[in-house]
């Protein structure tokens, strides 16, 4: 193999790695106010207002927090996968 096709593979290895490492660790999920158009979309509109508030810096946690959920610190833990996804358990937590 020519060394100059090996540099170059070698190259692409690297910059797919940390392509990789960026984004299932550090890119931005999905915004707050997508996860709450969801949450809305799951509990109806009707009621209280629900506030979604990010838990990390790539936004893949998220506390959904409103008095339908129940007596304070209850909140609703939303998730997002790296690819978008949002998951609304059916469930209220305590939240911190």
């Amino acid at each position: 193999m020519p060394k100059w096709l090996a540099c170059t593979l070698l190259g692409l290895v690297t910059v797919a790695f940390i392509g990789a490492v960026w984004f299932f660790s550090f890119h931005q999920r999905a915004s707050e106010e997508r996860v709450t158009r969801v949450v809305y979309a799951k509990y109806g509109r009707a009621g209280a207002p629900i506030r979604c508030v990010a838990q990390n810096g790539n936004h893949s946690t998220f506390h959904c927090l409103s008095p339908r959920f129940g007596d304070d610190p209850s909140c609703l833990p939303v998730d997002v996968d790296a690819f978008g996804n949002i998951s609304v358990p059916g469930e209220v937590a305590t939240c911190e």
